[in-house]
C-alpha cells in the first residue's frame, strides 16, 4: 500500500513539473517574440524615416525627371513595404523598404556624379588629382551593373564614386583659390594706390567684406567658395579701381578744357592789341594786372535809395557846359570897366 502511494505521488510530481515546464517554454517564446516585434517596430521606423529623406533628396536632384522608370518601380517597392507591414510581416516590411531607400539615395548620387564630372571637365580640373579621377570614373561604371542585383553595394560603389570626384574637385580649386588670392591682392594693391575718395569707402568695405568671406572658406578647406569668393573680390577692387580713374580723367579733361579755352581768349586778345592798340596813356591802360578790393561789407549790403537822382546823359552834360561857360563869360564883359588914360 505504501509503495503504491509513493509510485501515485511521483507520477503526480512529475506530472506538474511537466506542465510547469511546457509553461515556461511557451511563455518564454511568447516574451522573445515580443522583444523580436519590439526590434522590429523600432527599426521599421527608422528605415521609414530614411525612406523618406532619401525619396525627398532623389527629389530634389531631379532624379524623377532623368530616371523615370526607376523611380517608378522604387515607388513600387516603397508600397510593397507598406502592404507587408499591414500583414504584420515587419520583417519583410524593413527588407523592402530598407532597399527602397538604397535605391533612391543610389538614384540622388548619381545625379550628384553627374554634375560633379561636368565640372571636372569644364574647368579641367582631373590633372589636379589624376588618380582620383580614374578611381572616380571606374566606381561610376559599376553603379548601374549593381543596381539591380545589390542595392546596397549599388549605393556604396556610388558613394565611392562621388567621394573620388570630390577629391579632384578640391585639389583642383584649391590651387586655383590661391591663384585667385593672389589676383585679388594684387588687385586691392591697385586700388590702395589710386587713394579712395570718402564717397566710395562703401564700395571698398563691401570689396573687402567679399575678400575676408573667401579666407574664411579657404581656412575651412571650402575651396571652391574661396576660388569665387577671391574671384569676386578682385572683379570688385578692379571695377572701383576703374570708376576713380574715370572720374580723375575727367576731371583732367575738364581742366585741359578750360586752359585750352584760357589760352584762346588770350591769343585773342593778343590779336585784338595788335590790330587796334591802346595808347599807354589812353585812361584805363595798364599794362599791369588790376587789383580790385572787394566793396565793404556795411556798403554792399545798404539798401539803393528808390528816389536816387537819374543819370545825366554825356551830351547833356556837355551842352549845360557850354551854356554855364558862355554865360560866366558875359558877365564878365559887363562889369569890365575901362582903364583911365589908356595904355601908357
Amino acid at each position: 500500500m505504501k509503495l503504491k502511494s509513493l509510485v501515485f505521488s511521483l507520477s503526480a510530481l512529475f506530472l506538474v513539473l511537466g506542465f510547469t515546464g511546457c509553461k515556461s517554454k511557451a511563455q518564454a517564446k511568447a516574451e522573445q517574440e515580443a522583444q523580436e516585434r519590439k526590434a522590429f517596430m523600432a527599426e521599421n521606423a527608422k528605415i521609414e524615416k530614411r525612406l523618406m529623406q532619401a525619396k525627398n533628396a532623389a527629389t530634389e536632384a531631379e532624379a524623377n525627371v532623368y530616371y523615370p522608370e526607376k523611380f517608378a518601380q522604387i515607388e513600387d517597392l516603397e508600397k510593397q513595404s507598406s502592404e507587408a507591414k499591414e500583414q504584420d510581416d515587419l520583417k519583410k516590411a524593413n527588407s523592402l523598404g530598407s532597399a527602397a531607400a538604397d535605391k533612391y539615395e543610389t538614384l540622388a548620387n548619381k545625379m550628384k556624379i553627374a554634375n560633379q564630372r561636368s565640372k571636372i571637365e569644364a574647368n579641367k580640373l582631373a590633372k589636379y588629382d589624376e588618380e582620383s579621377y580614374r578611381l572616380g570614373e571606374e566606381a561610376e561604371k559599376k553603379i548601374d551593373g549593381l543596381y539591380k542585383s545589390d542595392s546596397v553595394a549599388a549605393l556604396q560603389t556610388s558613394n565611392e564614386s562621388l567621394m573620388y570626384y570630390n577629391k579632384v574637385i578640391d585639389a583642383g580649386y584649391k590651387s586655383l583659390s590661391q591663384d585667385a588670392k593672389k589676383t585679388a591682392d594684387d588687385a586691392k594693391a591697385a586700388l590702395t594706390a589710386v587713394k579712395v575718395a570718402a564717397s566710395l569707402k562703401p564700395q571698398q568695405e563691401e570689396a573687402d567684406g567679399i575678400y575676408a568671406k573667401a579666407e574664411e572658406a579657404e581656412n575651412s578647406a571650402q575651396y571652391e567658395q574661396s576660388y569665387g569668393g577671391y574671384t569676386s573680390a578682385a572683379q570688385a577692387y578692379n571695377d572701383l579701381t576703374q570708376i576713380i580713374k574715370a572720374k580723375r580723367l575727367e576731371a583732367q579733361k575738364a581742366m585741359q578744357a578750360a586752359k585750352t579755352k584760357q589760352e584762346l581768349s588770350a591769343k585773342l586778345a593778343n590779336e585784338a592789341d595788335k590790330e587796334s592798340p591802346l595808347p599807354e596813356n589812353a585812361e584805363g591802360f595798364s599794362k599791369e594786372p588790376i587789383e580790385v578790393e572787394p566793396l565793404p561789407t556795411d556798403v554792399l549790403n545798404a539798401p539803393q535809395d528808390e528816389k536816387a537822382e537819374e543819370t545825366v546823359p554825356v551830351e547833356e552834360m556837355n551842352e549845360n557846359s557850354s551854356e554855364e561857360v558862355n554865360g560866366n563869360a558875359e558877365k564878365i564883359e559887363s562889369t569890365e570897366e575901362p582903364i583911365e588914360g589908356g595904355v601908357q
